[in-house]
């Protein structure tokens, strides 16, 4: 075994949330925020649209492959290490997804999940489930459901609260 060296998921979610929400108010009351950047964020996305899936379905893949072709020669620090930190990239790349859906309707009333091509919204989700599943064929002891349950939940719970928000009209 590599070491057993865990933080707890609902640790490194409640890191990523304050330091999201750090980031998000800080730039919003710098004056960063606005319709306009957002609209900016948007347009650019979706005219990335097919750079970004490409690009992280790549990612996954490689990693995925890189993990099994490594695990079957018995090479494991480096790839190990990868993945870890393909884990906590997505993770927060998920968190701030999530958060952001959430902190724009609430503050500016747009609702990205719908603004932003669905399949953008798939890349985090796909890299963490890729990267989970590289550190369990390293790791069996991983706590892969935990990590998962939480970082989906956290997506689930904003589209959630966007779409309560949209049907009762607040």
């Amino acid at each position: 075994m590599l070491g057993s060296t865990y933080s707890r998921p609902g640790a490194t979610m409640t890191k990523h949330i304050l330091i999201i929400a750090f980031l998000f108010y800080a730039c919003f009351f710098a004056g960063v925020l606005s319709e306009e950047s957002y609209s900016h964020f948007i347009n650019h996305s979706n005219s990335m649209e097919y750079y970004y899936i490409g690009g992280g379905l790549l990612c996954a893949i490689a990693l995925v492959v890189f993990s099994v072709v490594f695990s079957l020669a018995g090479s494991y620090r480096l790839v190990y290490a990868m993945s870890k930190v393909f884990l906590e990239v997505s993770q927060f790349f998920v968190s701030l997804l999530s958060l952001m859906a959430l902190a724009f309707y609430l503050h500016f009333d747009f609702i990205l999940w719908i603004d932003l091509s669905r399949m953008i919204c798939f890349v985090p989700f796909l890299l963490l489930c890729a990267s989970a599943y590289s550190i369990r064929i390293f790791d069996f002891n991983y706590p892969v459901h935990n990590t998962l349950v939480g970082h989906f939940s956290l997506a689930v719970f904003s589209g959630f609260i966007v779409l309560v928000g949209e049907i009762l009209g607040f």
